[in-house]
């Protein structure tokens, strides 16, 4: 039989900061410049393309509705 005292047992201390510990896990620059690919294409202005005349009115149809 195996018995566990809680007076044995230790609080597992990390030789990393708090702040740290995070900044290891984490690729803060790879993050940051998704940010900024993503953040320069939304200011772009994209065309829309449609098959049909009849698909680019069903289209303003809904986008009038939904505004």
């Amino acid at each position: 039989m195996i018995m566990l005292s809680m007076a044995t047992t230790q609080k597992w201390q990390s030789s990393l900061e708090a702040g740290d510990f995070m900044n290891r896990l984490v690729d803060w620059e790879a993050i940051k410049a998704d940010v900024d690919i993503v953040h320069n294409a939304a200011k772009q202005d994209q065309p829309l393309h449609f098959d049909s005349e009849d698909e680019r009115i069903k289209f303003q149809q809904e986008f009038c509705r939904i505004l």
